[in-house]
């Protein structure tokens, strides 16, 4: 029987071997996040520490095209104290929807796509604070509250929103993970791996992941509002993210027929993933011949 979201069928009842192997890869994936997403957080302490004397004493934030564009939210607006905490709120919802949603939808497949939702927060995350520990912006956000002198301590208090950043970071944690979050609704909302969706079924896909996408765009335009995010924070963290994600799909399909360390790290992370068990299994053309017109080389002149 398929799943009209995902057009895959359902894992059968005997499927204990793969919830165990996919299961502790989220368990590794998690054990790798943890620290990695906390060193992140030392490393924008650190560059804390180190633009101190600028971020205190140079109360200005970069001229910016979307700060033009769009009108500010003021603080102490809705049940907020702060304009960036309406960002924060929408960032949370959406993942908090997405979760429980595709726990709902999808069950056991939702550990697959969890381990690599995370797996590819964790990456950007960190090629995000190489990013910003080359080039230091000041924060458009002027009512920072920074503080502890030991940036271990400090990381804390950052991962917790005790603290704000006096800097910017080139690019948005915020918009990779909105973007993430809607990357999942877009690829596992409506796979289609074993058989058709009828047209109803592609409609309402496809109304659904409009909607995602709006209410996506919808929180870019909330980063930019309370001036908690450059525009350019913004774009860069759509387009790393989108990239990033789509090319590591792409990747993931192939990685059974090259034997490299790279390969069998993500063999052995994606093991008993359904898709692509799926994906190896469908018919494959009959003739691999390559026709005499395409085989003939290409003059250069």
């Amino acid at each position: 029987m398929n799943d009209p979201w995902l057009g895959f069928p359902s894992l059968p009842t005997n499927g204990r071997d793969w919830w165990n192997s996919q299961t502790r890869a989220l368990l590794y994936t998690a054990l790798m996040a943890i620290p990695l997403l906390y060193l992140n957080a030392v490393m924008q302490a650190y560059i804390q520490q180190k633009a101190e004397p600028y971020a205190r004493n140079f109360k200005i934030k970069l001229p910016d095209l979307g700060f033009d564009l769009i009108p500010a939210i003021p603080d102490h607006v809705g049940l907020f104290t702060s304009a960036p905490q309406w960002a924060d709120a929408w960032v949370f919802i959406s993942v908090i929807v997405t979760i429980l949603w595709f726990t709902y939808r999808v069950r056991g497949f939702v550990i697959s796509i969890i381990r690599r939702w995370l797996f590819s927060a964790t990456l950007l995350y960190v090629v995000k604070s190489l990013c910003s520990l080359s080039t230091i912006v000041p924060s458009p956000f002027l009512m920072c509250k920074g503080g502890d002198a030991n940036a271990w301590l400090e990381a804390l208090h950052i991962i917790f929103f005790h603290h704000t950043a006096c800097v910017g970071f080139l690019y948005s944690g915020h918009t990779i993970t909105l973007t993430l979050a809607a990357l999942v609704w877009q690829t596992y909302g409506a796979m289609d791996l074993s058989a058709p969706t009828t047209g109803n079924e592609k409609h309402i896909s496809l109304l659904m992941k409009t909607i995602v996408w709006c209410v996506t765009f919808l929180g870019y335009f909330l980063l930019i509002a309370t001036r908690c995010q450059y525009s350019v924070d913004v774009v860069l963290g759509f387009a790393i993210s989108v990239l990033f994600w789509n090319m590591y799909h792409q990747y993931i399909r192939t990685i059974h027929l090259r034997a490299n360390i790279l390969n069998l790290f993500l063999q052995w992370l994606e093991k008993g993933a359904v898709d692509l068990d799926i994906f190896r299994l469908q018919p494959k053309p009959e003739s691999t011949e390559i026709p005499e017109w395409r085989a003939s080389p290409i003059p250069l002149i």
